[in-house]
């Protein structure tokens, strides 16, 4: 997590003139790194502050990528282009994805298999972030 997180920030170092909104990249860089760190730290105890840090990750991520959501919808609403809405439904499924993580981390509904679950969506949530890396690339060919 902390080599995603440290490349993350470097991508938005030398990105930041070129492209306009890189400030997520930051921001998830940040995050990556904070909780590579608390996973470092957690190493006495590892089930329990394994299991909140990442119900922890979850949440956050789910509350920026709600909030991605929003603004991509809001582009999209404002923008005089005819566009589809696959960028924004994607966004929405990473939101669902991330919220079914912390649930399961935290709750862990299904006793000992919710971190089993929890691997399943995790690799859902790597799967989507793919997707949606192909399509704003499309957009911006298109554009």
């Amino acid at each position: 997590m902390i080599i995603g997180g440290l490349l993350a920030i470097r991508f938005w170092q030398v990105n930041r003139a070129h492209i306009n909104d890189t400030n997520w990249y930051l921001a998830a860089g940040l995050l990556d790194n904070l909780i590579g760190i608390l996973l470092l730290l957690s190493r006495n105890n590892p089930t329990m502050n394994i299991g909140l840090t990442l119900g922890a990750w979850g949440l956050v991520v789910a509350i920026m990528q709600a909030v991605e959501t929003m603004y991509v919808f809001i582009g999209v609403q404002s923008s005089s282009e005819v566009s589809d809405f696959s960028i924004t439904i994607i966004h929405l499924i990473n939101v669902l994805i991330c919220g079914g993580i912390a649930f399961i981390v935290l709750q862990q509904p299904l006793g000992e298999n919710s971190i089993r679950w929890s691997g399943l969506l995790f690799i859902g949530f790597s799967m989507s972030l793919l997707i949606l890396t192909r399509c704003l690339q499309i957009d911006e060919d298109t554009h």
